[in-house]
């Protein structure tokens, strides 16, 4: 039988009113199906348009999420007299944070409006945004090593616990959960829940199946599945608003009609007005920069797998800019410094004012000792932003090289207007440019500067020992490298200058000690091993 309004217990658990809308819920998990079928069937270029940013998914998404808050709100205000004081303020509680979330998920999906309105994100946003856009979820602090978003994956367990895990625990266990209704929580009915089920083990088999088949797939995975639980957000509250007394005033139900349009006809409009931008070319720049974000995420711990997804985001967008730096950088980092050139060079006749290029290509040059090069770059860059330090630095240390003092204390100088500090990094330049030039006598005594300004840098002290060393004075050495050690227990590189000194005096006991240190943390350190080795060798 039916329950009555004041049946309704101790909170909202809209079980059986809910089969109102029970027809929609395999339509939502649909949503997930649709986008791999297209896939399957070769579609890629409507697969990639229907889960563009801004694209059909999205605004879906949004729309329900938006639609959910409203609805919620009614909810709110519908019930409000019709229960206990106690229980109304605890229903109400739930209720304003259901439709608060619903608002800033809507918000966010759409970045604020910034999707449909077609405005440039703010500086702020387009510098600490993993994808330049005005919101905070794809901020670059909630990133983790391999692209995935902490934001959003607290958001999909939030929503699976609570659509899929309460109401089954609720169903299964009824007399042990009876609080949760007592805390006036509304409970999803158990379609809702079976849905949530279904989508998740359908995200999973995405996850894996397209892991490197379909990346791009792969990595919008998480798009369809957060659009799907926002549908199924909307069913859930519209089923919720059967709940709601008859006896609930037509002012109110025409106002969440009212809302509900309010919400829908701008956002609609403003998608449709949209739709005709998604291009063929936009389709390309979606890929390009989907598999741009894949190549940043794997660079660091898979450059190869980096390197594969640069090159195609290069191929479905060829004047992603920002990719191609990543590779020549990517590529800079390996050790190919041929392939990197080709991209620097190719990426600067296309924006000849990309400063970051230059100023990486410079320091290319100055790794192949190749100044005269490495100055012009550094020139180039500073025409363009004259208040980068870092390039005063990296060109004063290049024309030290080529022997021109004087125009390198100009460039000393500049720095030190630009960078507070900069007096230590200043001699830490020069020192590395006399021991490159096997002037280690001046070496020492520019590392001494040095030393006395930041004697608690165990950098600058390793600089100092090894300067030390390689000029015979092993005792001032010794007593550098155990400065730096008692800053920093394992820097590793201390404890190896240490072995070597003791190795030469003989003193192979304490050199072990120094050396078991280094291969407890680095069993495959090659100077470590060729000192072991001379030891077995005595």
């Amino acid at each position: 039988p039916r329950r009555s309004n004041s049946e309704m217990g101790e909170a909202i658990h809209p079980q059986q009113d809910s089969y109102r809308v029970r027809w929609a819920v395999p339509v939502v998990v649909g949503l997930c199906v649709v986008p791999v079928i297209a896939q399957a069937c070769g579609f890629t270029t409507l697969t990639v348009w229907m889960l563009l940013e801004g694209g059909p998914y999205e605004v879906i998404g949004a729309l329900c999420a938006a639609c959910a808050g409203v609805v919620f709100g009614y909810v709110l205000l519908a019930r409000s007299g019709q229960e206990k004081a106690w229980q109304q303020r605890r229903q109400a509680f739930w209720l304003v944070a259901l439709a608060l979330v619903c608002m800033v998920i809507a918000g966010e999906e759409l970045s604020w409006g910034q999707h449909l309105a077609n405005f440039v994100a703010p500086e702020w946003a387009r510098e600490h945004n993993f994808q330049r856009e005005t919101n905070f979820h794809n901020l670059r602090y909630f990133q983790d090593a391999l692209g995935g978003n902490s934001v959003q994956n607290l958001l999909m367990f939030s929503t699976l616990v609570y659509l899929a895990i309460v109401p089954s625990i609720c169903w299964l266990m009824p007399q042990k959960t009876s609080w949760i209704r007592r805390i006036g929580l509304p409970i999803p009915p158990p379609d809702i829940a079976r849905g949530c089920v279904v989508l998740c083990i359908g995200f999973v088999l995405m996850s894996i199946v397209y892991e490197d088949r379909e990346p791009f797939l792969r990595m919008k995975a998480t798009e369809i599945f957060e659009t799907s639980t926002e549908a199924l957000l909307c069913l859930f509250a519209f089923g919720l608003a059967t709940t709601v007394p008859v006896a609930a005033s037509r002012q109110r139900r025409a106002a969440l009609v009212a809302a509900l349009c309010a919400t829908i006809v701008p956002l609609g409009v403003a998608s449709l007005a949209r739709m005709p931008e998604l291009s063929a070319e936009a389709v390309g720049e979606e890929l390009g920069r989907s598999y741009a974000v894949l190549g940043e995420a794997y660079s660091d711990v898979q450059p190869q797998q980096g390197e594969s997804f640069y090159r195609q985001a290069l191929v479905h967008w060829p004047m992603n800019h920002r990719a191609r730096f990543q590779l020549a950088a990517l590529y800079a980092s390996m050790g190919d410094l041929t392939r990197a050139h080709e991209q620097w060079q190719t990426l600067l006749e296309h924006q000849p004012e990309h400063a970051d290029a230059l100023f990486a290509r410079g320091q290319a040059w100055e790794a192949e000792a190749n100044w005269d090069r490495a100055v012009a770059d550094y020139t180039r860059a500073l025409e363009i932003e004259p208040e980068r330090g870092e390039v005063y630095l990296a060109r004063a240390r290049a024309l030290l090289h080529l022997g021109e003092d004087d125009r390198a204390a100009e460039d000393f100088e500049r720095f030190s207007l630009h960078v507070p500090e900069a007096e230590v990094a200043q001699y830490m330049a020069v020192g590395t440019v006399r021991m490159q030039q096997g002037r280690r006598r001046d070496a020492v005594a520019v590392y001494r500067l040095a030393y006395e300004l930041a004697p608690e840098d165990p950098k600058v002290a390793l600089c100092l020992g090894y300067a030390l060393e390689q000029t015979g004075q092993l005792a001032d050495a010794s007593s550098v490298y155990e400065h730096a050690i008692h800053i920093e227990p394992e820097f590793l590189a201390a404890h190896l200058g240490m072995a070597r000194i003791l190795v030469n005096n003989d003193e192979t006991d304490q050199a072990l000690e120094h050396l078991l240190v280094i291969l407890d943390a680095d069993p495959e350190n090659p100077a470590a091993l060729e000192l072991q080795a001379r030891i077995s060798e005595r």
